[in-house]
């Protein structure tokens, strides 16, 4: 019997086999890809907003406690003011308020959220990554209003942008 006496497979089988099996290889390499290409687009953008949130959320916690009469907002990208830094304690008073401080863009290529103190030239970074910041005062009521954009490119070339605003009310 001839069947009988065959023994391993065809060149037929064989390059069937390994088709199939290149072809199976193929696809999972390439649902491989898209998940370490969305792993990257995902860890990158989390990490700007998370790093955008911070910088809004600074500033908020300090600007809460100035007024709009000590607010210089004549530029809209960037925000000069003062913080009450003594209060006195019977009457709940304000008695001093702090050297000038500006939130503006610059640093590392001029990429860098900064906090300056004018008073003492202290530097704070709150953000990095950041392409863009206004301010806008509002008179009625007094607030704020903030955003704050920030983008970088993944690893795979994708530019990905975040942009957060925020308002802030401000002591009356």
């Amino acid at each position: 019997n001839k069947l009988a006496n065959d023994k391993g497979f065809s060149l037929l089988e064989l390059l069937m086999s390994i088709s199939i099996f290149s072809f199976v290889c193929l696809v999972i390499f390439g649902v491989y890809q898209l998940g370490m290409n969305s792993w990257d687009l995902i860890s990158v953008e989390s990490t700007l907003a998370g790093e955008a949130r911070m910088g809004i959320e600074r500033m908020n916690k300090e600007l809460r406690t100035s007024k709009l009469s000590n607010i210089d907002s004549s530029s809209n990208t960037q925000l000069r003011f003062k913080v009450p830094t003594a209060i006195n304690s019977s009457t709940g008073a304000i008695t001093t308020w702090s050297n000038w401080i500006r939130y503006s863009r610059g640093g590392i290529n001029g990429n860098q959220l900064l906090r300056t103190d004018e008073g003492t030239n202290a530097v704070t970074v709150l953000a990095n990554q950041v392409t863009g910041v206004q301010f806008t005062a509002n008179g009625t009521p007094s607030t704020i209003s903030m955003s704050l954009t920030a983008q970088k490119t993944t690893s795979n070339g994708i530019l990905v942008p975040v942009t957060l605003s925020s308002t802030t009310d401000l002591r009356n």
